[in-house]
């Protein structure tokens, strides 16, 4: 399902959404939202399981969203996508601290337990010439080396557009790491599972 608004989520009708192998810039499927903003996106496997993502727009109402899962999908997937508008955004960047810059990109991630619990962790994030370790809950700058700490329930933090290496420790425990792309003016949402 495709929703809007964060204080009080809404189905996203009529929104496209486009499934992507990463590396691949040709769709494998495709669906538009329905009125209660499901959708269904069927990605032939082959057997194999397929690193990917999906992309979501909406003609111009919320902000270009790209979630990328966890873990490269094997299986039946329900994801859940919650797209913002431009001034939601801005809001929500105000309160956490953060002063994107046209061309940035923003990433969201959620550290979640086996039983798909937000748990406090700590997240690292690599990408050429960066590296900041983030303790869960803290939000970042893209532009300062070191972390200041803030209220929130996610990491989350501007960048520069490229490919970004997702990784957390939880309880002493290495979680599974991933590559997400974050792309210009536009929101990148992902989990870290173990």
């Amino acid at each position: 399902m495709v929703t809007a608004n964060v204080l009080s989520p809404a189905p996203v009708p009529h929104a496209f959404v486009y499934g992507f192998r990463s590396g691949d810039t040709t769709h494998l499927a495709g669906d538009t939202t329905n009125p209660s903003g499901q959708y269904s996106v069927a990605i032939a496997t082959a057997g194999t399981p397929v690193t990917g993502y999906l992309a979501i727009s909406d003609s111009g109402h919320h902000i270009d969203t790209y979630a990328y899962p966890a873990v490269p999908l094997a299986a039946d997937v329900t994801e859940n996508v919650l797209m913002v508008s431009s001034h939601e955004f801005a809001l929500l960047a105000a309160s956490a601290g953060i002063n994107p810059m046209a061309g940035d990109g923003f990433i969201g991630v959620v550290v979640r337990n086996c039983q798909g619990t937000p748990v406090a962790g700590r997240d690292r994030e690599e990408q050429p010439g960066w590296y900041r370790a983030l303790q869960c809950g803290w939000v970042c700058r893209a532009r300062r080396r070191h972390p200041q700490p803030r209220t929130a329930s996610r990491i989350s933090r501007t960048s520069p557009p490229g490919n970004v290496t997702v990784r957390a420790t939880a309880s002493g425990h290495a979680l599974r790491e991933h590559v997400v792309n974050a792309r210009a003016d536009a929101i990148t949402l992902t989990e870290i599972q173990p």
